[in-house]
């Protein structure tokens, strides 16, 4: 008998371990939101990393592109929050960013809210080699996406900002500069 209360008592906290604390009760993690949101980090194929003419079209495999022919310059690296929307021009000189050890943050404005888009500025703004653009042709599943020399991740939702800041800030520690396969990470 005291045998069989002893199983009792330890299922029962077994399980209440298991469970998730109630709303507004302390204790436990809870599970990352943003994470949850976000898929897996895809590793791409290089498209290489030849130069083209200034002006010349950029047609990369994935949008964002994560490398490929690009300009000889690159984005300014001192203008982390880009204000105006990627256009094939302009991710003619980021593919050249990503080259160096870049991390960019992209978001399609009408889908991610405000709080969002500057919490990231702000993580752009504290970081090095880390840029947040516009990027209107995200795909409709992926408001937000983080790239990288062959790396991308992509989030359907953006409304945790802080969830969303971790996940970022993650990225980052990943494939910034020397951490990640950028062919060139100890340039501007």
């Amino acid at each position: 008998m005291l045998a069989r209360a002893i199983a009792v008592a330890s299922s029962v906290l077994a399980l209440a371990a298991c469970a998730e604390p109630a709303p507004g009760a302390g204790g436990g993690a809870r599970p990352d939101a943003a994470a949850l949101t976000c898929g897996e980090i895809q590793e791409l194929p290089s498209e290489g990393q030849a130069h083209v003419q200034e002006g010349a079209p950029i047609e990369p495999a994935s949008r964002p592109a994560t490398s490929g022919p690009h300009y000889p310059s690159w984005l300014d690296p001192e203008a982390r929050v880009i204000d105006q929307p990627v256009d094939q021009g302009l991710e003619g000189y980021a593919i050249h960013n990503l080259e160096h050890g870049y991390v960019f943050m992209y978001y399609r404005a009408e889908d991610v809210p405000p709080g969002t888009v500057e919490a990231l500025a702000a993580l752009a703004r504290s970081e090095e080699k880390v840029m947040l653009a516009r990027y209107d042709q995200l795909p409709p599943d992926g408001p937000l996406t983080f790239a990288a020399w062959q790396r991308l991740r992509t989030c359907s939702e953006a409304a945790d900002q802080d969830g969303v800041t971790e996940v970022a800030r993650d990225f980052i520690e990943r494939f910034r500069g020397e951490a990640g396969v950028a062919p060139e990470p100890s340039g501007p």
